[in-house]
């Protein structure tokens, strides 16, 4: 693993074999909640993570705002209400940090390809890029927190700005069973966006695939399918 210095962030960099900044071009993952994503990575065998293209750990700096895609009241007492700057920070992503890193990695070039991949909130900013930008060729979603408020009506009611872009969602079949809040429409949620996606993008660009783990059970095992799929997509 390395870090890269780029638009005033420190971003962690997973490189496939061969790779060298400014020489060489291949496809960039975006990973939000690097964090979290980059343990779960860490934690999966070595012959199932050498994939040839780069990911490009962003850690968050105020999640509850960045990734959500409106404000929203917070779900307990205890947490900041969701500030809904997403399409901010979406915006900044395509207009300051992904231009940084294309002049840090490909000096004057470009990758092949471009995705974004994240987890819960950030896993619901990425569904939500789709309605504002088509600077994402894939838009990979783990356990989409698509139980936030509104969400399934702004789907509804809304059309896609990135009608090209492949989708991959992956849920658990009981997330939000045993909540107490809005979170219980969990997997009912995933269902209800799939089905919007299904029908307004080409023929065969939306994967759904289903595990029987809670929200932040097995993330390696689900983060193999997420790579896997962008593997596939990238060839």
């Amino acid at each position: 693993m390395q870090t890269i210095h780029t638009a005033g962030r420190e971003l962690e960099l997973l490189a496939p074999s061969g790779f060298s900044p400014g020489t060489s071009s291949c496809p960039v993952a975006y990973v939000l909640d690097a964090d979290i994503i980059f343990q779960a990575l860490e934690k999966i065998p070595e012959e199932k993570k050498s994939y040839p293209f780069l990911l490009v750990g962003v850690p968050p700096l105020d999640r509850l705002s960045q990734y959500t895609p409106w404000p929203a009241k917070a779900l307990h007492k205890r947490f900041a209400d969701f500030g809904g700057k997403g399409e901010e920070y979406l915006d900044y992503l395509e207009k300051v940090l992904i231009p940084g890193v294309n002049k840090e990695l490909f000096g004057n070039g470009s990758p092949a390809k471009t995705a974004l991949l994240g987890h819960s909130l950030s896993g619901l900013l990425g569904i939500y890029s789709l309605y504002k930008t088509d600077i994402f060729d894939h838009v990979v979603s783990i356990s989409g927190s698509f139980w936030y408020t509104d969400w399934t009506e702004f789907v509804k009611k809304n059309v896609l700005v990135n009608k090209k872009a492949s989708v991959f969602l992956s849920s658990g079949e009981d997330e939000g069973k045993d909540a107490h809040d809005i979170k219980r429409n969990a997997a009912q949620a995933t269902k209800d966006t799939y089905e919007v996606l299904i029908n307004q993008l080409p023929q065969g660009n939306i994967e759904m695939q289903w595990n029987p783990y809670g929200h932040h059970e097995n993330i390696p095992l689900k983060l193999s399918g997420a790579l896997a799929y962008l593997d596939k997509q990238f060839q």
